[in-house]
């Protein structure tokens, strides 16, 4: 590796503020042209996310880099970018999957109809669903994605080392609460 690049990979690895804005403006590039391929990601939020897996564990994962030269860093770099994005997508599509099957919930009370991809687009409206879920507690969310994942309630229970009652409880709550966090948006919306 040329001492430039070298001096400038350990700049990162202190937590240079300097360093960390270097890296940025040569790199956002990688970010910003894999999100534009997908239309549900952010290249600032991809940025974000592979920034913060680069400082976790005081820098581990920069400090482990090994494959000389920034040619072998951008290839590293861009590497890790397409890993986080199909993460990113995966849940992105779990997300969906799970707003989906509130709007169905919620339309089968209501009795109304409506577009799920015009709502789901409505980022507003999808920033305030992925609020009320991260609210949920992790054990409702549990059992609102083995519902969806097309589970029993009764095999629930056995998997996740509750009653029967429980599990249905924990459904029916966390349904309950995303309904009404999401009801007055949903009536603007339907």
């Amino acid at each position: 590796m040329d001492r430039e690049f070298t001096t400038f990979l350990g700049n990162l690895t202190k937590g240079d503020p300097q360093a960390w804005y270097q890296f940025k403006y040569r790199y956002e590039k990688v970010f910003f042209g894999l999100a534009r391929q997908h239309q549900n990601i952010d290249g600032e939020d991809l940025f974000q996310e592979v920034s913060a897996r680069l400082v976790a564990n005081n820098y581990a994962l920069l400090k482990a880099f090994n494959r000389g030269g920034e040619t072998g860093f951008y290839i590293w770099l861009v590497e890790i970018a397409r890993r986080v994005t199909h993460e990113m997508l995966r849940e992105n599509q779990k997300q969906r999957k799970l707003f989906n099957l509130l709007l169905d919930s919620f339309c089968s009370v209501t009795g109304r109809s409506f577009d799920p991809v015009g709502i789901f687009n409505d980022r507003l409206v999808y920033q305030k669903f992925l609020c009320a879920w991260h609210d949920l507690p992790h054990i409702r969310q549990q059992v609102v994605l083995l519902v969806m994942d097309g589970f029993r309630h009764r095999e629930i229970a056995l998997k996740l080392g509750i009653s029967l009652n429980t599990s249905l409880s924990h459904y029916n709550r966390a349904i309950r609460y995303l309904r009404q966090c999401l009801g007055y948006e949903l009536d603007v919306v339907l």
